[in-house]
Formats: C-alpha cells, sequence, structure tokens
C-alpha cells in the first residue's frame, strides 16, 4: 500500500484501540520536555487525538514539572508513549511506577510503547507493580514489545501503533520546504546506535549530509530559552514551563522536523521518528534497526507492505 493509505489505516487503528478511554475528564503526563523531535511527533500526534475528547484536560506536566494534582477517582490518566519503558532509559519508567503507585483508583492509560529489557528479572518486578494496580491499560507499540509483556503482565494490554500517526498531514505537510537533489544520513550516536557500516548502503557519488535531528545542532531561541527555563525550574513557576513547552517548544519543533526531512531526495535513518516523519511526508526512505531491533519490529508490525520503504540491517 501507499504511504498515505497506510498512514490513515494506522491512524484508524489508535482511535479505534483509544477511543474507549476517552469518556472523561483526563491529565496527561510525562510530556517530552526536550529537544529530541521524535518525542515531540508523539506529543504532537497524542494532542491530535486529545483535542477529539468532548472532555477537559484537567493537568499536563513532565516528569520534572509534576506537582502531583488532587483528581477525583473517575478522571483518566494518559502516560506519553515513546520507547523508554524498560530498563535502558530508567528514569522516565520509574516515573510510570510512581504514577501508579499515587494513584492507585485512577484508570491508568500507558500509550504506545517499544518495550526492552536488558534484565528479564526486572520486567518480572515491574510487572507485579504493574499487577497492583486495578485499572491499568499498557499499550504496546510493536508485536515484540506486546509478546514481551504478554509473558509476565497480567493487566490489560493492548497493541497500538505509534501516536505520532494521528498528526494532522496537511499541517504538517505546510511546514514542507523545497526539496533539494541531496541526501540524508541521519544515525544516533547514543547507547542504542546497531553496529552497522551504514557508508555501504548509501550512493558515494551523491552528496550526502550526515546530520541528526536540527534542534541538536543549532538549538535555536525557543529552544535555548526553554532549556534555561528547566535549569532554573526551582524559581520559575512549574506551571510557565508547561505553559511554555506546549505553547512555544512543541509547535517549533514539529514545525522545524517536517521542514529539514522535507528538503532532502533520499534519507537513510536509525531513528523510529524520521522513519514515522518520512511516511507522513510521503517521502521514501531506507531504514536501519537500532542495537535491540526496535526499528525493525515496528516495521514488521505496521510498515512491511507500505511501499517506498527499504529495511536494511535489523532482524527480518
Amino acid at each position: 500500500m501507499d504511504m498515505t493509505t497506510t498512514t490513515n489505516y494506522l491512524k484508524g487503528l489508535i482511535y479505534k484501540s483509544l477511543s474507549p478511554f476517552t469518556d472523561h475528564d483526563y491529565i496527561y503526563l510525562d510530556c517530552p520536555y526536550h529537544q529530541n523531535i521524535g518525542d515531540i511527533l508523539i506529543w504532537e500526534g497524542t494532542e491530535y487525538f486529545l483535542r477529539d475528547i468532548p472532555h477537559r484536560c484537567l493537568y499536563k506536566a513532565s516528569k520534572d514539572t509534576f506537582k502531583a494534582p488532587q483528581i477525583s477517582s473517575d478522571v483518566t490518566i494518559f502516560m506519553h508513549g515513546g520507547g523508554n519503558f524498560g530498563d535502558v532509559w530508567p528514569h522516565h519508567h520509574e516515573f510510570r511506577m510512581k504514577i501508579l503507585e499515587m494513584y492507585p483508583d485512577n484508570r491508568i492509560v500507558f500509550l504506545p510503547q517499544t518495550v526492552f529489557y536488558n534484565d528479564e528479572n526486572q520486567l518480572k518486578i515491574d510487572a507485579e507493580r504493574m499487577a497492583r494496580h486495578k485499572n491499568l491499560t499498557v499499550c504496546a507499540r510493536d508485536k515484540v514489545s506486546y509478546d514481551t509483556l504478554k509473558k509476565y503482565v497480567k493487566n490489560t494490554l493492548l497493541l497500538v501503533p505509534d501516536m505520532a500517526f494521528c498528526i494532522n498531514t496537511e499541517h504538517l505537510k505546510a511546514h514542507q520546504i523545497p526539496e533539494r537533489d541531496v541526501d540524508l544520513l541521519l544515525v544516533r550516536y547514543d547507547h542504542e546506535r546497531a553496529d552497522i557500516n551504514y557508508e555501504e548502503h548509501i550512493d558515494s557519488q551523491r552528496i550526502t549530509e550526515r546530520e541528526d535531528w536540527p534542534s541538536y545542532k543549532h538549538r535555536g531561541f525557543i529552544v535555548w530559552l526553554f532549556l534555561k527555563m528547566l535549569m532554573l525550574k526551582s524559581i520559575i513557576p512549574s506551571s510557565l514551563i508547561d505553559w511554555y513547552a506546549n505553547r512555544w517548544l512543541r509547535p517549533s519543533l514539529v514545525k522545524r522536523g517536517a521542514a529539514f526531512i522535507s528538503q532532502y531526495k533520499n534519507i537513510f535513518t536509525t531513528r523510529l521518528h524520521v522513519a514515522i516523519l518520512s511516511v507522513l511526508l510521503d517521502k521514501k526512505f531506507t531504514f536501519f534497526d537500532n542495537n535491540y531491533g526496535k526499528n525493525s519490529a515496528y516495521y514488521n508490525t505496521w510498515l512491511a507492505d507500505t511501499d517506498g520503504i527499504i529495511m536494511k540491517g535489523g532482524r527480518i
């Protein structure tokens, strides 16, 4: 199928899976207050989904600005999705576990996550902690994550695509800039990097720029100011930081991400949301795995039948 068909199909699956949880007022926690455009795209898609809920958002915060609001037991708690469920990025995961303990009577939904544990015993411990909550739903972002959770987790499990597919593509495409006859090689260099020789997959005769998300190399004033606010969070009201992140940081980084990806003719990447953004913008790309199979798991679950995607170096 073409990329537009894939986008519409995955968006429909998200709404079908998560709409049953939208019958009350809600709060949205663990918003990504940083400059990783991939996480910001998840946030943007989640905001589009939540806008269709005929109920109020009572509170919104990151793990760093969270102030433990007093809410009634009928309020739903949505926890931001992504790729930090497990022991690779423990700070966000521990925040999720903390919320379970703080709000034992509320319905809690962990939005779509990739799940990975280096230590399976930690998964067993987390499964026991989750089992103590009487109304928790955990959404896995791919089949491998779903199967991993199913071995130990007794709570309700759902298989749901990444929330970025809820972004309005027409609004996203409004930020596109003219395409150049230049290729992009975007490889992550953190501890998810895979041992792959990327150069052998690109055309050495073509002009290829080697970049990461532009917000890492050139923060820009909006990101710079936001990071300064976070540094001063002990004296700046958390409500002001939350407002700025929602009103300025997120829209700015979504716009920068769309403009950045749209300018390249051919895209080669190890970042899942460069791949997802390429699908949303209807741009062909070559996809490499990370070091624990996150990208190939997502590809195999949702993207394998989509035209214009080449999967390289993955567990396929």
